[in-house]
């Protein structure tokens, strides 16, 4: 299942824990760590799912990105001049925050094959782990990354999927 243009990006979201940096004075390597671990862990988990094989296909890898909540600033440029295309990548960058429902996103989505990271965070231990039992409820595969040897959880990724089957879920989350 090989990626295409779509209005419906293949999507993983990534949570961490807000307090790991804003509380606890967390270091961003580590903190970069736990991402990466939840989502390699996530995606391992289910490397049998077409949808995880699609995401993670060698032609698929040039095609990754991540959506945060300040994409590139270019000095002078405009909140309207969003889009430029340089060489075989489109180049998105505004001088604004973003939310994953703006115009700027939806743009970037359309025009490239969409495979896409979306890392979001939540306050604390209580709401992540709230967060996934809410998930596992709802039946959304996803790993929560237990730190060792401290045995608590600092992140969650769920397993690739299509946009439209998984968003809503994170709708109230900010974008980290």
């Amino acid at each position: 299942m090989a990626p295409t243009k779509t209005d419906d990006p293949i999507i993983q979201y990534i949570i961490l824990r807000r307090d790991l940096w804003a509380d606890q004075g967390w270091p961003l390597g580590p903190l970069i760590a736990q991402a990466c671990h939840a989502s390699v862990a996530a995606l391992w988990l289910h490397r049998e799912d077409e949808t995880a094989q699609a995401y993670v296909a060698p032609e698929s890898l040039e095609h990754m990105h991540k959506v945060c909540s300040r994409l590139c600033v270019l000095q002078g440029s405009s909140p309207t001049a969003h889009v430029t295309r340089g060489a075989s990548r489109l180049v998105v960058c505004t001088s604004v925050i973003i939310n994953r429902y703006s115009l700027v996103l939806q743009h970037y989505v359309h025009h490239r094959r969409a495979l896409v990271q979306v890392v979001l965070e939540v306050k604390g231990e209580v709401q992540l782990n709230n967060l996934a039992k809410k998930l596992e409820e709802e039946g959304v595969l996803h790993k929560v990354w237990v730190e060792q040897p401290e045995a608590y959880p600092t992140a969650l990724a769920t397993k690739p999927y299509p946009k439209s089957s998984i968003a809503h879920h994170f709708k109230k989350l900010k974008l980290c």
